[in-house]
């Protein structure tokens, strides 16, 4: 389902989230201005709409990719999008979500230990997006945790990222990982997996000043992180990373933004 729609006539107010009608802000996948939904991309193409920018989640980027006859590389790698484009009149997917991800990271930890290897918790997440953004950031050496019936395959991957070392294990033996792990990064609901989670809150795989980074948990405080930070982690929570992409993909397209960007961050956080 498309998600946000945002107008080329640059609305300062309209920009600025606002929190008071949202019951509980943190229940919610983002703050949305001028929320309509289509469900249609091919409706969708045929409308005259005044948009500079169509947000949308990943699950219909990549249900609706083949409807698109041209796509960017990053587009055509994952399978996917998050956002379309008006470009001298047609709609151009973009997948800014990894590289919006990959930046927070660097500005929020600066330094990243990249000797040890680098951990994605997943089961059914974009596996192509998040280890193109690891990499990105120098890793060589990538664990995928997933489920013990995962029937998937890393032999794509592999071929994808020459000189990487790719490795799947299963979530029942997680705390049984001999390697250091300096970056960890959870896309699985965790409440919904205790058994996961407990074993994730050893840290035992964790190198000192590891990182962890959380995707799903829409609660304030989530158990494991909490954890991760008296354990000595440095963590980055799911609103944090909201916050930071909303914005990033609203500058994209107006500029203007800058000028309020401490009201826009004051308002999320």
């Amino acid at each position: 389902m498309i998600r946000l729609y945002i107008n080329n006539d640059f609305n300062e107010k309209g920009l600025i989230p606002d929190l008071e009608n949202i019951k509980q802000y943190l229940q919610a996948s983002s703050v949305e201005c001028e929320f309509f939904e289509y469900g249609d991309l091919l409706s969708l193409q045929k409308m005259n709409l005044n948009q500079a920018l169509i947000r949308c989640d990943l699950d219909f980027g990549t249900q609706y990719l083949a409807q698109i006859p041209m796509a960017p590389e990053a587009v055509r790698f994952n399978k996917t999008f998050d956002s379309l484009t008006l470009e001298n009149g047609h709609w151009l997917p973009r997948l800014r979500y990894f590289d919006i991800l990959r930046r927070k990271i660097v500005t929020h930890f600066g330094n990243v230990e990249m000797k040890d290897s680098a951990g994605i918790i997943c089961d059914s997440c974009s596996l192509e997006g998040l280890v193109s953004l690891i990499v990105s950031l120098g890793f060589r050496s990538v664990l995928l945790f997933v489920p013990d019936d995962y029937e998937g395959s890393v032999e794509e991957l592999d071929r994808y990222f020459i000189g990487v070392n790719i490795k799947t294990i299963p979530f029942s033996t997680l705390t049984q990982t001999q390697e250091s792990t300096s970056l960890m990064i959870n896309a699985v609901d965790l409440e919904s997996n205790p058994t996961l989670m407990n074993d994730l809150a050893y840290f035992n795989f964790m190198s000192a000043k590891g990182i962890l980074i959380d995707l799903v948990s829409k609660t304030p405080v989530h158990p494991i992180l909490f954890e991760a930070e008296k354990a000595g982690l440095r963590t980055l929570k799911r609103r944090d990373l909201l916050a930071f992409y909303d914005y990033e993909s609203l500058r994209a397209v107006h500029s203007q933004i800058e000028n309020v960007k401490d009201q826009f961050f004051k308002n999320y956080l």
